[in-house]
């Protein structure tokens, strides 16, 4: 499906079926590699995997720039749009990008070629805020001052909820001794004698994944301890989602395959303790997630893969260990450097209006609830104290 180019020699066609998406493979994979927002995130070995378990709701509405004369790949959104309720009542559509949901990934763009994308980033920008067949426009993980984002701010303005999410990245020196100069002191202390506690109740050892059998076993480790950290605080963890699970299977074959995956694991006494997952990309090396053994946790296993997992990589010539999204505390003690990704959500149509001031009031009631709930526990500790010094 045609739509309108900034330039005769330009053109912008909409792919609208997995199969197109599925053609595009050979040119997108080229156009992410020389692409300077070219990311894993962005590449056919995250977005098809993901498509496979998330998207049979879902329409592409990926944007596809090309030369008009020769027909060569310039520009790639990838784009979806599909069905949704708000508060499971009012029915709309929403445009968002692929790859994200439930996966999250991070730092997100357009693919463009650098010399092409004063003239396509907007456009690509004016067709998403035109909506493309959504009520609402939902666009996570962005990367804050990347081109198709600076072009949204321009043209979509103050119409759009914008928000960021702080992303923690640890630039990386010549060595670990001098990452570990750079911890506060009792940071550093703290993680050579969990070290050394560690080493004196068990005999442990460090490991990478290096074989495809490796990467199985691996991945069952870290789906479980991922998991037993999860439960331990009393959330869901996100792997209790098999389509997840599947998805990420599939992403860690490809990519080792491709010579990406860092998979490492912490091994005490013959167990599995922690894991760290890790996606070589480019100069950066993405932490993805992590996995540790409460049963273990006075040695602070999480930490102690967490530190070789920087120290892999610097060994290998890595210039960034990028944390991705959520500034965690346990994140920040290693740097305080941190990036931001954007979040947008733009209601397009009446329908999305309509919905967007919905769930506006649901938002502004539910903290409205916490609040009083909030005041209520206050109150009741008020009381239980001013009980104790009566009854006194």
């Amino acid at each position: 499906m045609p739509l309108k180019a900034p330039h005769n020699k330009i053109q912008i066609r909409l792919v609208t079926s997995y199969d197109g998406l599925l053609a595009l493979q050979p040119e997108w994979r080229a156009l992410n590699a020389v692409a300077p927002a070219g990311s894993i995130f962005l590449s056919p070995d995250w977005v098809i995997p993901w498509w496979q378990q998330f998207g049979a709701h879902l329409s592409p509405r990926v944007m596809a720039a090309r030369n008009a004369v020769g027909g060569r790949l310039l520009g790639l959104v990838l784009l979806a749009v599909g069905p949704r309720r708000a508060l499971g009542a009012l029915p709309y559509r929403e445009l968002v990008m692929i790859g994200k949901d439930v996966a999250e990934s991070a730092h997100l763009d357009a693919l463009l070629l650098p010399e092409f994308a004063p003239r396509i980033a907007p456009a690509f920008a004016r067709h998403i805020v035109a909506g493309l067949g959504a009520d609402v426009v939902r666009l996570e993980g962005l990367a804050a001052g990347a081109a198709l984002t600076e072009q949204l701010r321009n043209i979509a303005g103050v119409q759009a909820n914008w928000r960021e999410e702080p992303c923690p990245f640890l630039p990386l020196p010549a060595t670990m001794d001098a990452v570990l100069a750079g911890l506060q002191r009792s940071v550093r202390s703290e993680i050579r004698r969990r070290r050394r506690r560690l080493e004196e109740a068990a005999a442990i050892s460090f490991a990478e994944a290096q074989t495809l059998e490796d990467v199985s076993a691996a991945l069952v480790a870290f789906f479980r301890l991922n998991g037993e950290v999860k439960l331990a605080r009393g959330q869901e963890g996100a792997f209790n989602d098999h389509r997840l699970v599947a998805m990420q299977r599939e992403v860690a074959t490809r990519l080792f395959t491709a010579g990406a995956l860092r998979l490492y694991s912490l091994t005490a006494d013959g167990q599995v303790i922690a894991s760290a997952y890790c996606y070589r990309d480019g100069d950066r090396v993405l932490f993805y997630n992590t996995g540790y053994s409460r049963d273990w946790s006075a040695y602070a296993p999480g930490t102690l893969i967490l530190a070789h997992a920087i120290e892999r990589s610097i060994a290998e010539g890595a210039k960034v260990y990028d944390m991705l999204r959520g500034a965690q505390g346990y994140k920040l003690e290693w740097t305080k450097a941190i990036a931001q990704d954007v979040y947008l959500r733009l209601p397009v149509s009446s329908r999305g209006r309509a919905v967007t001031m919905l769930l506006e009031r649901a938002r502004m009631l539910r903290e409205r609830f916490r609040e009083s709930e909030r005041a209520e526990a206050f109150y009741q500790r008020v009381r239980e104290r001013s009980s104790g010094v009566i009854r006194g």
